[in-house]
C-alpha cells in the first residue's frame, strides 16, 4: 500500500481541522436511483467524469444544488435517494 501523495490546499476554502483523513463534517450517505447517475465536473453539470450503477451508495454532501461526491465530482439530486435503493440484478447490457 502507498500513502496519498501530500500537499494541495482542500478545495472550497475549508479549514483543514484535523490532520487525520476524516470524513467531512455533513455528509451522508446516499443511494443512486434506478437507472444509474452521471457524475459530472461541475454541480451544473459540465463533463460527466464517471457513472454510478443503481444501488451504489456514495457519502456526498448538499452544494451548489446538487451532491458533491469529492473535488469536481457532482451528482443530480433527482439521480439519488435517500432511501436504500437495491442493486440492479438484471445483466449488464443496454
Amino acid at each position: 500500500g502507498g500513502a496519498p501523495a501530500a500537499g494541495g490546499a482542500p478545495a472550497g476554502g475549508a479549514p483543514a481541522a484535523a490532520s487525520e483523513q476524516a470524513p467531512i463534517a455533513g455528509g451522508r450517505v446516499r443511494y443512486v436511483k434506478e437507472g444509474g447517475a452521471k457524475v459530472t465536473s461541475q454541480p451544473s453539470g459540465g463533463d460527466v467524469v464517471r457513472t454510478l450503477e443503481q444501488g451504489d451508495h456514495p457519502v456526498t454532501w448538499e452544494e451548489a444544488g446538487a451532491y458533491k461526491l469529492g473535488n469536481a465530482m457532482y451528482v443530480a439530486k433527482d439521480s439519488m435517494s435517500d432511501q436504500g435503493v437495491p442493486r440492479t440484478s438484471v445483466a449488464k447490457g443496454k
